[in-house]
């Protein structure tokens, strides 16, 4: 699924990358910057973390005539200026920037570094309502944006989660298998769990091994958690060596045909001892016997019939 939305394969009008502080999302919003100017998208890179020239320098881009940089990481709060206006303010601007610069008849394609600062200055209402009416900008085809999740509480993340078409999570796993990719990767043991809603909508939900190659390019492979690493916290129960390994041993661990049906006919001195017992019981009991009773100086007995005023 992630690799169809990076080639455009499936529509999406707002994609949403979700990172934490053990993960890096910016790698994979580099990737979608990437693949948009590859798909011959007008980029409007709107910048609020990083510096410009250094977002673009990881792109390995040949020629950036494509890609139009709104730098609100040198003034992000219009010092220079003079205006003064807040950063959260500043996010307003995009709908007018876009249709004041787009060039006729070529698609344009927005993408935004971080919403974090953004989401500080501003309410997070608001800013959804501005990111719901960019997704229904006709010059624009799609907008993909980076949410730090652990930096916000979750009622935000559930409603930028709630407009959004894409929603991409990415996780740390320790209990992941080797897997070998063609390339050498930079970004090692990330899971990417994407909910995908259709124009139709459809909900797709996929979880996926993700490599962020050197040159911005993604491969992903289809990925499921161990249920028993699941319950053990994420720690897989098969990553110790198995120390019982028949190679590494001159005896043989495992019995044969043959020695099982030879044990089979083994009988133990405990199970012969036993059956002797029961023999010995069964001898005792089947002659039969008779029970004699005498009784002490103490009993008392009395001559008359208890039950004679009874009619029988």
């Amino acid at each position: 699924m992630l690799e169809k939305l990076l080639s455009g394969e499936e529509t999406s009008r707002l994609v949403l990358i979700c990172d934490d502080q053990f993960t890096n999302g910016s790698t994979l919003l580099r990737a979608f910057a990437r693949s948009l100017i590859k798909r011959g998208c007008q980029l409007h890179l709107f910048c609020f973390e990083q510096h410009p020239t250094n977002f673009i320098k990881h792109l390995n881009l040949h020629n950036d005539s494509n890609v139009h940089v709104h730098d609100f990481y040198s003034d992000p709060i219009g010092w220079d200026d003079g205006d003064g206006c807040l950063l959260g303010s500043r996010l307003f601007d995009i709908n007018s920037k876009i249709n004041q610069e787009q060039a006729g008849g070529s698609n344009t394609a927005v993408v935004i570094d971080s919403l974090s600062m953004t989401l500080q200055t501003c309410e997070s209402t608001s800013v959804c309502q501005q990111l719901h009416k960019l997704s229904h900008n006709q010059r624009v085809i799609q907008t993909v944006m980076l949410h730090h999740t652990h930096l916000h509480v979750d009622d935000v993340t559930k409603r930028l989660s709630h407009i959004s078409d894409s929603v991409l999570k990415l996780n740390l796993t320790s209990s992941l298998p080797k897997i070998t990719f063609s390339k050498k990767s930079i970004h090692d043991g990330t899971i990417c769990v994407t909910v995908h809603r259709k124009l139709n909508g459809k909900v797709f939900l996929s979880e996926e091994k993700v490599e962020i190659l050197s040159d911005s390019s993604v491969e992903a492979c289809p990925w499921q958690q161990d249920p028993l690493s699941a319950q053990t916290g994420g720690i897989s129960l098969n990553e110790e060596p198995d120390v019982t390994s028949e190679a590494n041993l001159t005896f043989n661990l495992n019995l044969s045909v043959r020695e099982k049906k030879e044990r089979s006919k083994l009988v133990m001195p405990y199970i012969k001892a036993s059956e002797e017992e029961k023999v010995e019981i069964h001898r005792s009991t089947g002659g039969g016997g008779k029970i004699f009773y005498e009784p002490d100086d103490v009993d008392d007995f009395d001559d008359e019939d208890p039950d004679e005023d009874l009619e029988f």
